[in-house]
């Protein structure tokens, strides 16, 4: 809701579209919520899926995920303000990035020629994320962006339209 909150503040919504996905139909409830109070609703679309729809207008341009990323045996351990958050939405299975790996593998399909991925990222997962993209995106761009608090927490992933 917040990019589209900042690209209507901007004027520039009419020109973008925006599809919103989850797994959790209350999640998306939430979101459409929020895209009224925001003033977005119209510029929005919103879909009950696993990762990406199966039949979209690909390619996106721009693709931002923030995926389950927490290994399995790590989720019990986190900080009280995780147990706010339903377990599916943290848990990544076994190293963290079942789903992260997931989408790796849907972005030559999913992404634009000259495209951006953006995936929030676990701390410590930023080496085992850039062996998957090496991996399973050769020719691309990649790199790892640090938060705001200096921590590696974005794979940032784009398609150079001369490789990719």
């Amino acid at each position: 809701m917040a990019l589209a909150a900042s690209l209507r503040r901007r004027q520039s919504l009419a020109e973008v579209e925006i599809l919103a996905t989850d797994t959790s139909s209350g999640a998306l409830d939430l979101a459409r919520e929020n895209a009224v109070g925001h003033g977005v609703a119209d510029n929005l679309r919103f879909a009950e899926v696993d990762l990406l729809p199966p039949v979209v207008s690909f390619p996106f341009d721009i693709v931002l995920a923030n995926l389950p990323y927490v290994p399995s045996a790590a989720v019990d351990t986190l900080p009280v303000a995780a147990s706010f958050e339903p377990r599916i939405a943290l848990d990544g299975g076994a190293d963290g990035l079942t789903y992260v790996g997931r989408l790796i593998d849907r972005l030559p399909d999913a992404l634009n020629t000259d495209g951006v991925a953006l995936l929030e990222i676990g701390s410590d997962q930023g080496d085992a994320v850039g062996a998957l993209l090496a991996k399973h995106l050769t020719g691309w761009r990649s790199s790892i962006e640090r938060d705001l608090a200096g921590q590696p927490r974005v794979a940032r992933i784009e398609r150079d339209g001369a490789h990719g």
